[in-house]
């Protein structure tokens, strides 16, 4: 069953750091394993705002971080950026290992464990 968006919610960061560094300051990877989001719920948001309306998304800098649990739990980031000139969302993904710095992005991450 797919997860809503109720409970969902966001920070902007406020300097360079690496994934694995917003993890830490997530509570760790266990946490924000637990109150990662999914395949689903990050679809469901670029959606909502699939003409680059205002929404949730930012759509005006860099992008938005998604912290989703891959195939045997690993943790990725997915990045998601609207494209102005396409009209559309680009959708990236990384280990947290990949040495990426992130800045000027915005983070959701789930405020409620999944009922599944």
């Amino acid at each position: 069953m797919p997860r809503g968006l109720e409970g969902v919610e966001s920070f902007d960061l406020k300097s360079d750091l690496f994934a694995r560094d917003i993890v830490g300051q997530m509570g760790g990877e266990a946490e924000v394993c637990k109150y990662a989001l999914t395949p689903n719920q990050i679809e469901e948001l670029s959606d909502l705002q699939s003409e680059g309306v205002t929404g949730k998304l930012v759509t005006y800098r860099s992008g938005n971080m998604f912290y989703t649990v891959g195939k045997n739990g690993v943790l990725f980031v997915v990045e998601v950026g609207w494209d102005a000139n396409d009209r559309l969302w680009n959708v990236d993904a990384w280990e947290l290992d990949d040495n990426v710095s992130w800045s000027d992005d915005r983070v959701f991450r789930n405020t409620r464990v999944s009922e599944a």
